[in-house]
């Protein structure tokens, strides 16, 4: 009668029909916003459909946070269960009941030490709650609700006004007299002008910024289509000083986030925007505004700062409801400590008061929390630490520009000799850039052809150079290890004429079928990319991989057999002159960007330190050649190329040995000429799949999620062709990789090891 269904993206349409067809939804229950936040912050979706009788009448969203394990609905944004309008009461009531019920199933199995669900203050169920109590607590959540301050639009403008605060009014004034101006943001570029401001903005108060893909998101996904409004201040001068984000959703609207210039903040243009946004959200035919978050009895601070501010203009406070229910203390603190810190706090209770009282257990709990996150990053085994060394230390650090030419000559000679490279060497600043300068120039030699072979289980690295080249990707399934198939590939050749390459990886050090696939495309004449990007090293029929093709991609980020800060390699021996004209073309990356990618690895993968690497690794996706700094690094890690190799394949082979033993029903991908650069576990059983990752997890051991198809996701709609990937779309929710990197000491293995013999014998 009732059925739980995960949500992907061929009920995106039924997805949103359900809220947009539901008092109790908002704008953060949209599919696209679960996919952009998805994407920007690294969660995993857990929501889900609920099917009645045959019927799609309720949507759950749920995201998973991976690095805190922490469940909310939504991370970024208010959630909480959907059901349609018009349900019989009794089947409302019992659906509510088992939606909340499946959701804590999930948090439990996910071992999340918390689940949090918000609700919209704005949904039409929200405002109708005459008692003003909180729904959450009728499904065992506590109550941690806080409050919004809530504006009427149903007034006119000149009694919305009226009703602002005497500050609000002068400030509106103060800096319309200035010259400040506001104006709709109407065009993506003037979002670097927001996202340095939001930076600037977050550096000033101490939080961290969102990634800015997040706001080119954001622009794309809802600006484009009018949910979301940004508003931009300017001041007497021209220039951008405050932004303003708006979103509308069934004729209500939310504040939702803004930035300011420092310079700005007495000028009054915070309050201007506000009334802006206020007004034209009334012109939009909006009945509420809601101004934001409210905290009235915090006395100082940004929280109270804001507070105020937002109070300013004229509405209510109304209960903004949340519920948590907590599973276990993430923070891990002993009883003995807790009875300790509260005799110390009844001791100190006279000489400092309750305020004192009130700051010392805040910052107790965060000194307590702190010491056991740093505990628990010093006693995990990372999936992932490059193998570097003194000598990778000592040539990155004393790095000068003037040192550039050499260290790329250098490297290059090093790498033919090593490989026995024949061809072009053009040494990129990731392996992406390596696939775009490829294609670039084969796109100019051969205009009439526009399509390129690509296996839809692969990551966004190999999508995006297609399309900046302006080709068009066909995506082709997998075969049972994981490896592009044969016989689809040989299928697609034969109903498409245009195909200009194919590119054929050897994902995770398996060696692939190679010589089939140059077989047929030397028939059809087609291009064959070799993708080495995870398996230099690798040997086929006595030769390298990587060597014998017309062209070849090597990566050399983080994680790869050979790891400098980025970098990516492209050999060639074809279109050599051609490459070459376009390669001197090419700009490479700043020397402060590098060297800050550098050093936040070392603090995040050698000191542990939650270090945010976004912006630094998304420089290198960029058309650049490779930095002479990566040079230098890689120079070194080719000494260690064989070591790495050997290490990772006998750290593999004892791992499997291990896992033979368990009973678990999975299997591996082909081990003829296999160099595991990563050790992929592909499982018939969902069960088995989570019970080891759990298992993993409980002893500290990082694993690593695999791909999710190319012809599933957002930014490849339109590009999907319309074939079954029948192969890739039944194992990718069933493959995780565990860590056999070169560096994992003895210990380390044991523990990995006693991880997975653990999971019978519990």
């Amino acid at each position: 009668m009732i059925r739980f269904i995960p949500l992907s993206k061929e009920y995106k349409d039924v997805w949103n029909q359900v809220a947009l067809d539901s008092d109790d939804a908002c704008f953060f229950h949209s599919y696209e916003w679960l996919s952009v936040t998805e994407k920007s912050w690294d969660l995993e979706s857990k929501s889900f459909l609920l099917e009645y009788e045959g019927r799609m009448i309720g949507v759950f969203p749920l995201q998973l946070n991976h690095k805190s394990k922490s469940l909310t609905s939504t991370y970024m944004g208010l959630g909480g269960a959907v059901l349609l309008n018009g349900l019989q009461e009794g089947v409302r009531k019992k659906a509510l009941k088992e939606m909340y019920a499946h959701a804590r199933d999930i948090a439990q199995h996910n071992q999340s030490p918390f689940l949090e669900i918000r609700l919209s203050p704005l949904s039409i169920s929200s405002l109708k709650n005459q008692w003003q109590v909180n729904p959450l607590i009728h499904y065992s959540f506590d109550d941690i609700s806080t409050h919004t301050w809530m504006l009427s639009l149903s007034a006119s403008q000149e009694e919305i006004f009226a009703n602002y605060s005497d500050d609000a009014r002068r400030s509106i004034k103060k800096a319309i007299d200035h010259g400040h101006t506001i104006s709709k943001v109407e065009a993506v570029e003037q979002m670097d002008t927001f996202y340095e401001i939001h930076c600037e903005n977050r550096k000033r108060t101490g939080a961290l910024t969102h990634p800015k893909e997040f706001f080119y998101d954001i622009f794309n996904s809802f600006v484009r289509q009018g949910s979301v409004v940004i508003w931009q201040a300017k001041d007497a001068q021209g220039n951008s000083v405050a932004f303003e984000v708006v979103s509308m959703f069934k004729n209500n609207a939310l504040y939702w986030m803004g930035c300011c210039k420092a310079s700005a903040l007495g000028s009054g243009v915070n309050y201007l925007l506000q009334h802006h946004s206020i007004m034209e959200a009334k012109n939009q035919g909006a009945n509420w505004f809601e101004n934001g978050e409210a905290f009235p009895n915090v006395e100082e601070g940004k929280l109270r700062g804001l507070t105020v501010f937002k109070g300013k203009f004229g509405g209510h406070l109304q209960r903004f409801f949340k519920g948590q229910i907590k599973f276990y203390d993430p923070a891990g603190e002993t009883n003995i400590f807790k009875d300790w810190v509260r005799a110390t706090i009844q001791l100190l209770k006279p000489v400092i008061g309750q305020k004192g009282i009130g700051r010392l257990e805040q910052n107790l709990s965060r000194f307590s929390k702190s010491l056991v996150r740093v505990k628990k990053r010093i006693v995990r085994i990372d999936f992932i630490q490059p193998f570097w060394g003194l000598s990778e230390f000592w040539s990155a650090m004393t790095y000068r520009d003037s040192d550039n030419a050499g260290s790329i000559a250098k490297l290059i000679s090093q790498l033919k000799n090593h490989f026995s490279l024949q061809g072009g060497a053009f040494p990129t600043s990731s392996g992406r850039t390596a696939l775009e300068l490829a294609l670039n120039v084969i796109r100019k030699n051969n205009p009439e052809k526009n399509e390129v072979i690509v296996t839809t289980y692969g990551c966004r690295g190999v999508f995006d150079p297609i399309v900046r080249s302006g080709m068009i990707p066909v995506f082709a399934d997998i075969g049972a290890d994981l490896n592009l198939s044969f016989p689809f590939v040989e299928k697609l050749l034969q109903q498409h004429e245009t195909v200009a390459a194919i590119i054929i990886p050897h994902l995770c050090g398996s060696v692939a079928d190679i010589d089939a696939f140059v077989s047929l495309a030397k028939s059809k004449g087609v291009v064959v990319i070799e993708d080495v990007c995870q398996s230099a090293g690798a040997l086929h029929n006595g030769h390298f991989v990587g060597t014998q093709q017309a062209m070849s991609i090597f990566s050399f980020g983080i994680g790869k057999n050979l790891s400098a800060t980025s970098g990516g390699l492209l050999i060639s021996q074809i279109f050599v002159d051609e490459l070459t004209s376009e390669y001197q073309n090419m700009k490479s990356e700043a020397t402060a960007v590098v060297r800050r990618r550098f050093w936040k690895m070392i603090l995040k993968y050698f000191l542990k330190c939650p270090v945010d690497l976004h912006e630094e690794i998304l420089s290198g996706y960029n058309y650049f050649r490779m930095h002479p700094l990566d040079a230098r690094i890689l120079i070194h890690q080719l000494t260690k190329l064989n070591r790495v190799i050997e290490a990772q394949r006998k750290n593999a082979l004892r791992l499997i040995g291990a896992l033979k033993k368990t009973g678990l029903r999975f299997h591996l991908q082909d081990k003829k000429d296999h160099i595991y650069s990563k050790l992929s576990l592909i499982f018939e059983d969902e069960k088995d799949f989570r019970r080891l990752e759990k298992s993993l997890h409980e002893k500290g051991v990082e694993t690593e999620e695999m791909y999710t198809p190319l012809h599933l996701r957002d930014f490849s709609k339109g590009f999907e062709g319309g074939y079954i990937l029948k192969n890739a779309e039944q194992t990718y929710k069933n493959v995780f990789n565990i860590p056999v990197r070169p560096n994992l000491t003895s210990s380390q293995i044991s523990r990995i090891q006693r991880a997975i013999e653990s999971v019978y014998s519990k």
